[in-house]
């Protein structure tokens, strides 16, 4: 690996704990160093971690569907949290896509995720049914966002394909900071393209009927700042 990307992992795990990578980018550079012929307790010992255990936990994540894993941070505010997604790698394929769309629609935290994960395992009752169930569960009004997905063209990708995710996702929070600043949005970027989690009065106002025009000025925008 690059002396770079050793510096970013060192820094987003070990002591330090200065986050430059994602937990997904992290995961993908501990597989890119064990494809090269390392332990997992030399690249432990690089990182400066006590054992290689926590290597497994970021391994794990490689495990969930790619279309989900820009979307995956470190706190607990993410649209999907480390932890919850930590949760989710734990199953099959197909209950795992169900639940993480479940975290992104209703915001289940992650009590609720492996109250979720355990319900599904032991019920007896359907995956849609158990998801029903835990949303009806939670307290206050109810939580329902949307999830928006756009495009971007191969000009915009080979621009963002030489990014970080935390890069990615800054360049596209300054459009929607520049033109939505008055919506409440969470925005996450991909290479091939972007997503954004948004309410319903949101969606409706704005978002579903602009989205030709957000998808035109995005890749402009980003285009512009290579």
């Amino acid at each position: 690996m690059e002396n770079k990307e050793w510096k970013n992992l060192i820094l987003s795990v070990g002591k330090l704990n200065i986050r430059k990578l994602t937990p997904v980018e992290v995961a993908l550079l501990i597989q890119k160093a064990i494809d090269e012929g390392m332990t997992r307790k030399e690249i432990a010992e690089r990182c400066m971690l006590a054992d290689s255990t926590m290597l497994g936990k970021f391994l794990n994540l490689l495990k969930l569907d790619s279309q989900y894993w820009h979307l995956i941070d470190w706190s607990s505010d993410s649209i999907i949290a480390l932890t919850s997604a930590q949760k989710v790698a734990q199953h099959d394929r197909i209950i795992q896509n169900q639940i993480l769309e479940s975290i992104m629609k209703y915001e289940f935290n992650k009590l609720e995720v492996d109250s979720l994960g355990q319900r599904i395992k032991r019920s007896g009752l359907s995956i849609e049914e158990c998801i029903n169930e835990a949303r009806n569960k939670r307290y206050g009004p109810p939580v329902l966002c949307y999830v928006v997905l756009g495009t971007f063209s191969k000009q915009t990708q080979d621009v963002l394909s030489k990014l970080t995710q935390y890069e990615k996702d800054q360049v596209v929070d300054n459009y929607f900071k520049q033109n939505y600043c008055e919506y409440l949005l969470k925005i996450k970027s991909k290479v091939t393209g972007f997503t954004i989690i948004i309410s319903e009065k949101s969606v409706n106002e704005i978002i579903s009927k602009d989205l030709n025009k957000i998808e035109k000025e995005l890749n402009e925008f980003i285009c512009k700042t290579k």
